[in-house]
């Protein structure tokens, strides 16, 4: 997608290839497999549920080693790719996050700011937050033999776990206790899976190999809009590093000014229009009448 397409992940891309990285499009389905020389395979906000046939090559993937990225959207229902995650501990809920303090940085209450970070390789010195728009949790859980987890990012107490879709289509949220998701939430987490002691249902087998899988709950905090906001690039880009397994690439990037978005709500929006086509124009208006009017009286 062109780099002005807000919605598309061009200049992730560009940010890659910057690194010598390789970014390519992959169809699991027809594909048969995951290539040898993919390092890591991102799953990018899915619309629709993974087939049957995809989810017997990612099993395959991960006993070989693989390193995963998956990355969410809210409202989207994948029941075979969330089983997959869940036969490794991993608990995605049905919800989104509705944050009060998005709308004091021109936002909306769908764009959550993530500023809690536990200690992590991926979040060492961060002191920046996250913009995670349009986001989804999840839980780890820490009976799986073979498996362990790091939440790497958590909500605020200012959020919670919306679970009333219809509510949020209609733009009326409120947090309902019993029933919504308490703060503090993992929005972002790494699976670390021993695959010489992990045997899950669908493959008992043993390998002597190591997998790694991060699993984010925002999509849209990696797109061309949001990429530069905060501390998103930085975030994305050290997943991804740590998941190579280049540890030297890991840091805090200088800041790229050339691009830097600005969030604004509708209503902020909508003042930015009608001060300067209506309010502005109606004011130097009703100044040459009076002035007109004055000369005619003097």
């Amino acid at each position: 997608a062109p780099k002005n397409e807000k919605n598309g992940y061009s200049a992730l891309k560009e940010e890659l290839e910057s690194y010598n990285y390789e970014a390519k499009d992959i169809e699991l389905f027809n594909a048969g497999k995951v290539p040898d020389d993919c390092s890591i395979l991102f799953i990018s906000g899915p619309q629709t549920d993974v087939f049957d046939r995809e989810i017997k090559i990612l099993q395959e993937y991960i006993k070989r080693g693989g390193k995963i990225i998956i990355s969410y959207v809210p409202m989207v229902a994948t029941p075979n790719l969330d089983n997959l995650l869940k036969s490794m501990g991993a608990i995605i809920h049905n919800d989104i996050v509705v944050d009060k303090l998005g709308t004091m940085f021109g936002g909306d209450v769908l764009m959550p700011i993530i500023s809690t970070f536990e200690q992590h390789e991926i979040t060492k010195g961060f002191r920046t937050a996250l913009f995670f728009p349009m986001c989804r949790t999840f839980e780890f859980k820490e009976n799986i033999e073979g498996v362990s987890s790091n939440i790497l990012a958590k909500t605020n107490t200012t959020s919670w776990g919306e679970v009333d879709m219809a509510g949020v289509r209609k733009g009326t949220v409120k947090f309902d206790a019993g029933k919504d998701l308490q703060s503090p939430l993992a929005v972002a987490g790494i699976l670390n899976v021993n695959n010489e002691t992990f045997k899950p249902d669908w493959d008992a087998t043993t390998k002597l190999t190591q997998t790694k899988i991060a699993v984010l709950g925002s999509t849209e905090f990696a797109n061309n809009t949001f990429l530069s906001a905060s501390g998103n690039k930085d975030f994305i880009l050290n997943t991804i590093s740590y998941l190579a397994e280049e540890g030297d690439m890991i840091s805090i990037r200088p800041k790229d000014m050339a691009f830097e978005p600005v969030f604004l709500s509708k209503i902020t929006g909508r003042m930015l229009f009608i001060i300067p086509t209506i309010i502005v124009p109606l004011i130097i208006l009703g100044i040459g009448v009076m002035v007109f009017i004055k000369r005619r009286m003097s």
